[in-house]
C-alpha cells in the first residue's frame, strides 16, 4: 500500500513538472508574440518622423499649410502622438525676421520664447548663438503655449541635440511632463534631424536645417492597444533601461499584491534608447493552485 501511494506520488510530481512546463512554454511563446507586436506599433512613430524628413529634403521650401496637410495626413489614426514640429535653425543675425513672419502668420507677438519654471510661464528668449524655435505644430489646438518655444533654451539632452545636429542621428527623450503643464501627460519626444542631401559618395550629413520633433504618449498606445484583457491576457510595462529603469508606461494596473511567479523581458530599442518590455501573467498562478486543489484529493 506505502508503494502505491509513493508510485502515485511520483507520478503526480512528474506531471505536475510536466505540465507546469507547458504552461511557461505556452507562456513563453504568447508573451514573444505580444512583444513582436507591440514593437511594431511603436515603430510607427519612427517612420512618420522619416517620411516627414524626406518631404522636407526634397522640398525646397514647405509652407504651414502644407506642413499642416502632411503631417494630419501623417497622425490622423495615430492617438498616441500628441504632437509633431518643425523647429528650423535659426542664426541670431535671422531671428528678427523669423519672428516678424510667425507673428504674420500666427499673431504670435512674444517672438522666441522660453518656458520659466516653476511657474510654467512663456517668456522672452535671450540673445543665443543660435535658435531652434517651433514655428509649425500640428495638431492646432496644442500650439497656444509651445509656438515660438527655442528648443534650444532647454538644457535637457542638450548635449544628444548637438551631437544629433552634427551626425544626423534620430534619438529619443526619458520620460517628462508636457512642456507648459507640469501636471500633464507622461510623454517622450524624438528628435529627427534634418538635413540637405549630399551625394552618394558623401557619407556625412549636409548642412543641417532643423529638427522635425514628435511629442507621444506611450501609455496611450499602451493602454488602447493592449488594456483590455481581450486584448492582451498579459500585465505589461515599458521600462527605460537607460533612465535608471523607470517606468515609461502601462497597458493596465495590476491590483493583486503577490508578484508573479514569471516576468518575460524583451529588448524594446527606440531611436537612440534601450528600453524594455515586460510581460506577466496570472496563468501560472492559477495553475499553482489547480495542483494544489488536486493534491488535496
Amino acid at each position: 500500500a506505502i508503494s502505491g501511494i509513493l508510485l502515485s506520488a511520483y507520478i503526480f510530481q512528474d506531471l505536475r513538472k510536466n505540465d507546469e512546463s507547458r504552461v511557461l512554454a505556452e507562456l513563453q511563446k504568447e508573451t514573444y508574440e505580444q512583444s513582436v507586436r507591440a514593437s511594431l506599433l511603436f515603430t510607427r512613430a519612427p517612420q512618420i518622423l522619416s517620411s516627414f524628413a524626406a518631404f522636407f529634403t526634397v522640398s525646397d521650401f514647405v509652407s504651414r499649410h502644407e506642413f499642416e496637410q502632411y503631417a494630419a495626413s501623417l497622425i490622423k489614426n495615430e492617438p498616441e502622438i500628441a504632437a509633431i514640429m518643425w523647429a528650423p535653425y535659426v542664426p541670431a543675425n535671422q531671428r528678427k525676421i523669423y519672428e516678424s513672419k510667425l507673428f504674420d502668420e500666427t499673431g504670435h507677438g512674444m517672438g522666441f520664447i522660453d518656458i520659466s519654471y516653476p511657474e510654467h510661464h512663456p517668456i522672452k528668449a535671450p540673445l543665443r548663438e543660435f535658435y531652434l524655435p517651433v514655428i509649425y505644430m500640428t495638431p492646432k489646438n496644442k500650439r497656444a503655449n509651445i509656438i515660438g518655444l527655442d528648443v534650444n533654451g532647454r538644457l535637457a539632452n542638450q548635449a544628444r541635440r548637438i551631437a544629433a545636429m552634427k551626425s544626423g542621428e534620430v534619438f529619443t527623450t526619458p520620460v517628462f511632463s508636457e512642456f507648459t503643464d507640469p501636471h500633464g501627460a507622461s510623454m517622450i519626444a524624438i528628435y529627427h534631424p534634418v538635413h540637405l542631401a549630399k551625394s552618394a559618395n558623401n557619407k556625412s550629413p549636409g548642412r543641417f536645417l532643423g529638427f522635425l520633433l514628435m511629442l507621444m504618449t506611450p501609455e496611450v498606445l499602451m493602454r488602447s492597444e493592449f488594456g483590455q484583457e481581450s486584448q492582451s491576457p498579459f500585465f505589461m510595462r515599458l521600462i527605460d533601461l537607460d533612465d535608471q529603469n523607470h517606468q515609461i508606461a502601462i497597458n493596465r494596473v495590476d491590483h493583486q499584491l503577490e508578484p508573479p511567479d514569471h516576468i518575460f523581458s524583451y529588448d524594446f530599442p527606440m531611436p537612440g534608447r534601450h528600453w524594455s518590455l515586460e510581460l506577466y501573467s496570472r496563468a501560472r498562478a492559477r495553475s499553482r493552485t489547480f495542483f494544489k486543489q488536486n493534491m488535496r484529493i
